[in-house]
Order: C-alpha cells, then sequence, then structure tokens
C-alpha cells in the first residue's frame, strides 16, 4: 500500500513538473507584443499606386523555428479614412511569418495620423489566423526580404546585426 502511494505521488509530482514547465514556455511565446510604434529602420519593400510597403529591419523578433515576428508599414500617398471614420496616412502591422510552411498572419496593426496611433486591432499570438503565403504576391515579397535575410543570418533580434 505504501508503495503504490509513492508511486502515485511521482506521477502527480512529474505532471506538476511538466505542466510548469509547458506553462513557462507558453508564457515565453506570449511575451512578444505587437510594438505599433512608427520608430525603426524601414526599407521600403514595394512602391503600388497606393503607396509604399515597408519592412522594419529592426524589430525581427524570432517566435520559433524557422519563425519571426515582423513589422510591417504602408505610407500611404493619400489620407485613407477607417471604416469609423478616422483619418490615417500610414498603418503598421505586426505580422507572424513561418519561413517553413510559407504561411503568414496578422498579430496586430495600428492606423497612424502623424505621430498618433487614431486605430488599433490585435489579438494574441496563439489566435492569429495563419494563411499561406501567395506566390508573386506583395506578402510573399515581405516572406522571401525576410526569411531570406533572417536564415541566412541566424536571426537572434535584428536583421541588422
Amino acid at each position: 500500500m505504501r508503495y503504490r502511494s509513492l508511486r502515485t505521488h511521482t506521477f502527480t509530482l512529474m505532471a506538476l513538473v511538466g505542466l510548469l514547465l509547458f506553462h513557462r514556455d507558453a508564457a515565453a511565446a506570449q511575451q512578444l507584443r505587437p510594438d505599433l510604434a512608427l520608430d525603426g529602420r524601414w526599407i521600403t519593400l514595394e512602391r503600388v499606386e497606393l503607396g509604399a510597403l515597408e519592412l522594419d529591419t529592426t524589430h525581427v523578433l524570432p517566435m520559433g523555428p524557422h519563425t519571426y515576428q515582423v513589422r510591417t508599414r504602408w505610407q500611404f500617398d493619400e489620407v485613407q479614412t477607417s471604416p469609423e471614420g478616422y483619418r490615417y496616412r500610414s498603418s503598421v502591422a505586426v505580422r507572424g511569418i513561418d519561413c517553413q510552411r510559407r504561411m503568414m498572419a496578422i498579430i496586430a496593426f495600428a492606423d497612424h495620423d502623424g505621430g498618433r496611433i487614431v486605430r488599433v486591432e490585435a489579438q494574441p499570438v496563439y489566435a492569429a489566423r495563419w494563411d499561406r503565403v501567395n506566390p508573386r504576391s506583395i506578402v510573399d515579397r515581405i516572406a522571401t526580404v525576410v526569411c531570406n535575410r533572417a536564415e541566412r543570418r541566424a536571426v537572434t533580434a535584428s536583421l541588422d546585426g
């Protein structure tokens, strides 16, 4: 009887340790907070009729193997209006990029009018919807630049390092 009790306690202890380790890893993944500010070092990836799509090379964070969190920004030539009626000239998006599976998710975005944020939409990383990257699209251009540079340099915190 005493032997069974010890075995039960050992199993309970192992389960508790496993749960704590899992919780620690999940908490670490959630510490990636979307930074929607305008600061950073932006490079232009694409120029189209409505404006320029830019990538911030200073805010590239590893999320997991071959997966990165990046910031992109649209700089619009004309003032845009949100569905709620807010006017803005740029929009910053925090995206997740899975280089191995060629998938991308929008984690958060903010519309800016000058230095002022006029609208924000954000969700936890685990709730983001991951979609396949459409070949030869602007999103494909983002993924290609990030994945090529990140994989080549084995990024830890910045593509500029």
